[in-house]
């Protein structure tokens, strides 16, 4: 039963992944668990400030108010308390919480707020700033994800295997794994050229193998964690099909190249079972040699599992990570996401009109496409209402180039499109000349420039 809820929460992350989604699987789970309710809500209030055996506790989901639409309304009895779900979004609103709650009680620490990230002082309005002490009680209720998921860890996911997937539901959903950048990395286009080049000659490899294709699948890529290609290995055993991937993991420091068997039917469950000495779960083999390809570091895997009765790990082969050899420039498709997720929001809103905005815009699964384009999706916003969407990141597909794309037509603001170029029937984009090398906080300057120069009839009615 429980592979079953690992897998299906996993496929849930592949798909429901941003703000909105995780609000709702945290609600379901919330009324559909007593143990994790209760868990929940003290882990924003404190053990005991809330039972759920000896009161009424009602949660509802996006209540509206006046002042806006908190995540989750819990009501106690008389009390009203507030939990605002964010993930990478910083635009906070604590002072339209303290109204909310003002009107109904007393408002101190009745905002529990988490996040995947540390809420700074500088990125607060002095309102927001004067709020926050008071809802959350100097910061005793905010949290961030990385918290929720040690102290589930701590308790051993309470011996349930629905918390303990909805556990690595989180960790899909936002990563966390000490991954800290400065605001001036600079982002290297020719990185992207050669993770296009990656991935293509592992496609080439395997089209070029005798019973060996190339199986299209989206579980291929993972945001912010690995790419590359699941191929169909025919053949094995007899006339036997297995399905294994092969491709690059990333790390702190690098991208670990390898080729991963599943020990699961209907995947790569007959290699691992000829391999039970090394699958540790999986059957998952690192490139360790340096001056090996990736095309023949996969050719030589194929060779290995096709062998019989062979249980020792290849010389150019590991089993660990942190012996792998690790390429610095696939970590690319890391290191820009994880830039436009911390900085881009919170340093242009600081270059913006006082009534204009972005935020991160929700539901666009394909703010990222393996061997095409990698970036995010914001969203602009005038005194609070969104105008226009538009997408940011380099477009790598053939020669790679940073773009800022808006669509072309059915949009609210007032821009003329006649220095942007066509990409499709869909969008247009202007090209940020980065050469090879700029700071990523001297782009977000440059793109800064052309929003205002968009925003200029707008602002001047």
């Amino acid at each position: 039963m429980s592979t079953s809820l690992d897998l299906f929460f996993q496929s849930l992350a592949e798909r429901k992944k941003n703000e909105n989604d995780l609000s709702d699987v945290t609600y379901a789970l919330c009324q559909s668990d007593e143990v994790f309710k209760q868990f929940f809500l003290d882990f924003f209030f404190g053990d005991g400030k809330i039972d759920i055996h000896k009161e009424k506790v009602e949660i509802v989901r996006e209540q509206s108010y006046d002042e806006g639409r908190p995540d989750f309304t819990v009501n106690v009895g008389n009390d009203t308390y507030l939990i605002e779900v964010k993930i990478w979004d910083s635009n906070h609103h604590f002072d339209q919480y303290r109204s909310i709650l003002e009107k109904k009680n007393e408002a101190t620490g009745h905002l529990g707020y988490i996040a995947n990230y540390t809420i700074k002082d500088d990125d607060l309005s002095e309102l927001d700033k004067n709020a926050l002490k008071v809802v959350c009680d100097n910061g005793r209720t905010v949290k961030t994800w990385k918290q929720l998921v040690s102290r589930l860890e701590k308790y051993q996911s309470f011996n349930d295997a629905v918390i303990r997937s909805y556990l690595n539901f989180v960790k899909n959903v936002c990563p966390f794994d000490n991954f800290e950048l400065p605001a001036n990395t600079v982002i290297h286009l020719s990185d992207f050229e050669l993770i296009r080049n990656f991935l293509k000659g592992l496609e080439e490899k395997i089209a070029d193998m005798e019973n060996v294709c190339l199986y299209d699948t989206t579980k291929k890529f993972w945001s912010m964690h690995n790419m590359g290609h699941f191929f169909e290995l025919k053949n094995y055993d007899g006339n036997n099909s297995v399905w294994g991937w092969v491709g690059a993991t990333y790390t702190n420091d690098g991208a670990a190249i390898s080729v991963e068997f599943e020990n699961s039917d209907g995947w790569g469950e007959l290699v691992c079972k000829r391999f039970p000495n090394l699958c540790q779960g999986n059957l998952r083999l690192y490139l360790k040699d340096k001056n090996m390809s990736s095309q023949v570091f996969l050719e030589n895997i194929i060779s290995y599992v096709r062998a019989k009765n062979c249980n020792n790990v290849p010389e150019y082969a590991c089993m660990s990570i942190d012996e792998a050899a690790k390429e610095m420039p696939l970590l690319a498709m890391k290191y820009l996401p994880w830039l436009l997720d911390n900085y881009f929001q919170t340093m242009l809103n600081k270059k913006l009109p006082e009534s204009w905005k972005i935020i991160p815009s929700s539901g666009n699964n394909d703010s990222e496409l393996q061997g095409h384009h990698c970036g995010r999706y914001f969203t602009l916003q005038h005194n609070d209402k969104n105008k226009q969407e538009f997408w940011v990141g380099v477009n790598y597909e053939q020669h790679p180039q940073f773009h800022l794309e808006f669509p072309n037509d059915d949009n609210d603001l007032n821009y003329n499109f006649a220095e942007w170029k066509v990409l499709n029937e869909w969008y247009r984009y202007l090209e940020i000349p980065i050469d090879d090398g700029k700071p990523f906080d001297e782009i977000i300057d440059s793109v800064s420039k052309y929003i205002r120069l968009l925003l200029h009839n707008e602002v001047s009615k």
